[in-house]
């Protein structure tokens, strides 16, 4: 399984950069050096873990249609614009509403 080799590989060389070498640390310091590697791998895969279950896409909807019976609901007609309006807001409300949500920033992970 060559993806996981990859991993484990990468998991053990930032073990290696973080373990203590025989005099050069004291013996108090280094609990937290031996830990760092598996919380940041933690991490990594609570982000995925996140990332799969914000994943959804939402129903697909006739904005014409819910234009209709917006405009219904509130008693008015459909002038110019009316159905880019009534899309706009149910997009945003799409947005808003969804799972995780609003993300206000997508360059971090999910959540943040």
């Amino acid at each position: 399984m060559k993806p996981l080799d990859f991993f484990f590989d990468t998991y053990d060389r930032i073990g290696q950069l973080f373990s203590r070498k025989p005099g050069n640390q004291s013996a108090h310091s280094s609990w937290w050096v031996r830990l760092l590697p598996p919380l940041i791998l933690l991490l990594i895969v609570f982000q995925f873990v996140l990332m799969f279950l914000w994943n959804s896409e939402p129903d697909a909807f006739d904005p014409q249609g819910h234009a209709a019976s917006l405009a219904s609901q509130r008693n008015e007609t459909q002038a110019t614009g009316y159905t880019t309006v009534a899309t706009l807001i149910k997009v945003s409300e799409t947005l808003l509403d969804k799972r995780g949500g609003y993300l206000s920033n997508d360059v971090m992970p999910p959540g943040l």
